[in-house]
């Protein structure tokens, strides 16, 4: 019945997914390469609410989901105009970011490394290791580090860093490193065993945060290890069993938050530092995710918005005082805003959607690199650079992609060659750029196409071309070749018929299962 598949995805995977779908579905289905991006399809669903229950037809809203294996954060202002035949909705999106290797994952495996050394402490001191002596015990003392230099985390975290290591002879959970089959089996079970029991801890540590508990109490939490089950420990030289690990070691609750605030509070300030002082009043939002459902993340949050501001979605688009969206029911606010989007704007024409990202708040800047040398393609705001090389009709390029304070993000190389080129004029290389990017003409023939019609050759000669613009279809930029040559009087640019798509940040998720924690 259905040939045509609406998909969404996180917005930094959405151009290598849609790829992906494309080769895998073609070529009986096609797989509409406008789809949303799920922040933005829970925006457009909570618009599509405003304006159908209360006739709102403008506003600002922020999605902030961190679950199991990554965080995502998107942010939206919307306008309704109506127009003589029909309405349009623009959703001017502002910066989305999150750091796409941090979820719940992230705080099992925090708990894994307490459970490993606290183990440890046990089986060599008899002693239940306590975690202010490894974390600095003031909040406020971390909460200043982190605001000064988000580098601060890793010296707050060096102690427990360097000792996790240290035990890892007493109790080796590295698997990867063994390649006895034997050994390799036992160490495995190590690191699985300990995830299982962090993930039990970590369950019950959420349930504790969603009562009103009275941390001045330090509530312990109990939970069983499975049944007949060991740990294999380093006697002697040799792996032995150790049944009951967990026998003398107490979990508390202020431990597990101990270990956790940095990590939550360094999230949370890389997602929001980018918004002005007060900006983020002008917001509603709408939290989900299993990290976002404990006191310590929404505590952290009013750091930054004060509590009163923080309104989290209830029945009918209105907004009740906070609590999480069940996960469940962000999916499924999802799937509406799809649908809604398909139906209003593709099928019924209700309204036209003009969705403009917000240039000025990316934070990266794209150079390409000759003899150390590096020249901005893609700068702040629509700062666009144009980097010609001699002629040549094949080169490789070293790109960069920095961030904040000049930090390195990626470094990779892309080879051209122009076998898979086709010849046209500026006018037709600014109406392929205009369809591909969110740069308006004007700034593309102020930026490039001057630069482009005042290039000068002698008969024959060439020069190869670079640039780079902000993609409309990913979070990331297409690389621009362009090779120009001089045929009898003639200037004829030439471009590869496809671009090539590079995203702003390492698209490769951490990942906690392949032996080297």
């Amino acid at each position: 019945k259905f040939k045509k598949l609406h998909m969404t995805s996180t917005v930094k995977l959405k151009k290598k997914f849609l790829d992906e779908m494309e080769k895998i579905f073609a070529p009986d289905y096609v797989v509409d390469k406008d789809s949303l991006d799920e922040g933005l399809a829970t925006v457009y669903h909570y618009i599509a609410e405003r304006i159908k229950n209360t006739g709102d037809i403008s506003g600002k809203i922020l999605i902030l989901d961190c679950g199991g294996g990554t965080t995502d954060l998107a942010s939206c202002e919307y306008f309704v105009t109506q127009g003589s035949d029909w309405a349009t909705v623009t959703l001017q999106t502002d910066f989305e970011s999150g750091d796409s290797n941090f979820g719940g994952n992230n705080i099992t495996y925090r708990i894994l490394q307490m459970l490993k050394m606290k183990i440890a402490a046990n089986l060599e001191r008899n002693e239940n290791l306590p975690m202010h002596d490894l974390i600095p015990d003031e909040n406020d003392d971390i909460l200043s580090q982190i605001d000064y230099d988000l580098a601060n985390r890793e010296e707050i975290y060096s102690a427990f860093e360097r000792e996790y290591p240290r035990v890892e002879n007493l109790i080796p959970t590295k698997f990867a490193s063994f390649t006895m089959k034997n050994e390799r089996l036992k160490v495995k079970r190590n690191f699985y065993y300990l995830w299982q029991l962090a993930e039990s801890i970590k369950i019950e540590f959420f349930k504790s945060n969603l009562v009103n508990v009275d941390l001045e109490k330090d509530k312990k939490i109990f939970v069983r290890s499975p049944d007949e089950y060991f740990l294999s420990v380093r006697r002697e030289g040799k792996l032995q069993p150790k049944s009951d690990p967990m026998d003398g070691v107490e979990i508390t609750i202020r431990e597990i938050s101990r270990i956790l605030l940095p990590d939550l509070y360094a999230l949370l300030k890389t997602l929001l530092a980018h918004y002005g002082d007060g900006e983020l009043l002008n917001y509603k939002y709408r939290l989900s995710g299993q990290s976002c459902k404990i006191n310590e993340f929404r505590d952290l949050f009013k750091e930054f918005v004060p509590g009163k501001h923080m309104r989290i979605p209830h029945a009918r688009g209105e907004f009740t005082k906070v609590r999480s969206v069940d996960s469940v029911e962000l999916k499924k606010y999802c799937i509406l805003g799809s649908i809604e989007y398909v139906y209003d704007v593709k099928s019924r024409g209700k309204y036209t959607a003009n969705i403009m990202p917000n240039k000025n708040r990316r934070i990266y800047e794209v150079k390409i690199v000759l003899d150390k040398d590096e020249t901005v393609l893609l700068g702040r705001g629509e700062n666009l650079g144009l980097k010609k090389f001699p002629g040549k009709t094949t080169i490789t390029a070293e790109f960069l992609v920095r961030g904040e304070n000049n930090r390195l993000e990626r470094r990779f190389f892309y080879h051209f060659d122009k076998s898979d080129a086709e010849c046209c004029s500026v006018t037709k290389l600014l109406d392929i750029m205009e369809k591909e990017t969110i740069h308006s003409r004007n700034v593309l023939e102020r930026e490039l196409g001057e630069k482009l019609q005042d290039i000068e050759l002698s008969n024959g000669q060439s020069i190869l071309c670079f640039a780079a613009l902000d993609s409309k279809s990913g979070y990331g930029f297409n690389i621009y070749q362009i090779w120009v040559k001089n045929d009898n009087g003639a200037i004829n640019f030439w471009i590869p018929k496809k671009r090539h798509f590079e995203s702003y940040e390492d698209e490769n998720l951490q990942t906690f299962f392949n032996g080297d924690k």
